[in-house]
């Protein structure tokens, strides 16, 4: 028959005291570091002067009308270029525009096509890997 050990006998495991002591050591920075930012909880000095008032459409201008304005300003200088040239596709119509390719060969397509078919004739068949382009 086996024999089970009682709660108290696996309460009392050696490592579970080095356990809560690890957690202790643990949690200790996080302590230190609260108690030493307390004092920045600590009102102005008495001596300092009183900070002088703001009236509202100083606030208005500054944390609105100047950003707003900003905003527009930036807005407008981006889309007055693309304005200026004009619309040239309407919906509807077929699209007349060439394909781009960014980051591809200057040449364009057709020139990465000769240059697949250059590189195919001159392949070498003893490369390895999983693209054979090692």
């Amino acid at each position: 028959m086996p024999r089970f050990d009682s709660l108290c006998s696996v309460m009392t495991d050696p490592r579970s005291a080095v356990r809560r002591l690890a957690r202790a050591l643990a949690l200790t920075p996080a302590i230190l570091v609260t108690l030493l930012a307390a004092p920045a909880l600590a009102s102005a000095p008495d001596t300092w002067p009183e900070a002088p008032s703001v009236s509202a459409f100083d606030m208005l201008l500054v944390l609105v009308i100047l950003p707003g304005a900003l905003f527009i300003g930036i807005s407008v200088l981006v889309f007055v270029p693309s304005m200026a040239r004009g619309q040239k596709y309407q919906p509807g119509q077929a699209w007349r525009g060439e394909s781009t390719w960014f980051g591809g060969p200057q040449d364009g397509v057709e020139a990465a096509d000769h240059a697949d078919a250059a590189e195919a004739e001159t392949a070498d068949t003893d490369r390895g890997g999983a693209s054979a382009r090692w």
